[in-house]
């Protein structure tokens, strides 16, 4: 009743926020009441894309899955670029929580989204989560390096110190942890020299790299091992 009487402007934007926060917070009839009084307002098909991806989420809130990914896909076929954007996002995250596609499927989608998307809170987000995804799969490179373009370009974010400590986190596992042990040596030493920055400091960035040089000699790459030590020395 509040928002009926304001400006056709000012109302859609604000209505279709509202039943968007509505549906997150799992007041579904809140956002309902929202969506049916907005559609009665002859949405434009901006607008229109709009209100679909606001419908899928509640969908998604009622438990009617398929219902909201045929909206979703809906939404990607329109016009409306934003809405396309965070429609993928939602469509590829509800097929992985349905095992419609696997963690592979969902890096593809992702990776579309990288040049379809930019300059936001939800580029990323999305590289966050490209980059987490990338690391689930032992891609360990490709997570890193999406994580580190995450933190770098969005470094004004208060999250962007999140994923710098999970870049430590995972860099750390790598050589002080036994995540190593099934990547290649010489995959280990590229990764190592890609972001040796994240070494820690003290006895724990020794430890790394003598048991980096172990790997390394194992497999009698013994130049390559007499290098790192060299330069911790």
């Amino acid at each position: 009743s509040i928002a009926r009487d304001y400006p056709r402007a000012l109302k859609m934007p604000m209505g279709i926020l509202i039943a968007e926060v509505a549906a997150e917070t799992g007041d579904g009839q809140g956002a309902r009441l929202f969506l049916d009084a907005l559609k009665l307002e002859n949405p434009t098909p901006s607008e229109e894309a709009m209100l679909k991806f606001a419908d899928g989420k509640l969908k998604e809130l009622d438990g009617d899955f398929d219902a909201a990914i045929a909206l979703w896909e809906e939404v990607i076929a329109s016009d409306h670029r934003p809405s396309r954007a965070r429609a993928r996002v939602a469509r590829t995250e509800m097929l992985l929580k349905l095992r419609r596609i696997d963690h592979r499927e969902a890096i593809e989608q992702y990776e579309k989204l990288r040049f379809a998307w930019r300059g936001d809170k939800q580029e990323f987000n999305n590289l966050r989560r490209l980059g987490s995804l990338y690391l689930d799969e032992g891609f360990y490179r490709e997570g890193l390096l999406t994580l580190k373009e995450a933190a770098t370009n969005f470094r004004e974010f208060p999250e962007a110190p999140e994923i710098t400590k999970q870049m430590s986190d995972t860099f750390n596992g790598l050589f002080l942890g036994n995540q190593s042990d099934g990547i290649d040596p010489v995959k280990a030493i590229a990764i190592y020299n890609e972001f040796k920055e994240l070494t820690p400091a003290g006895a724990r960035g020794d430890e790394m790299i003598r048991n980096l040089a172990d790997k390394l000699v194992q497999v009698d790459l013994l130049d390559r091992a007499a290098d790192i030590l060299k330069a911790q020395v």
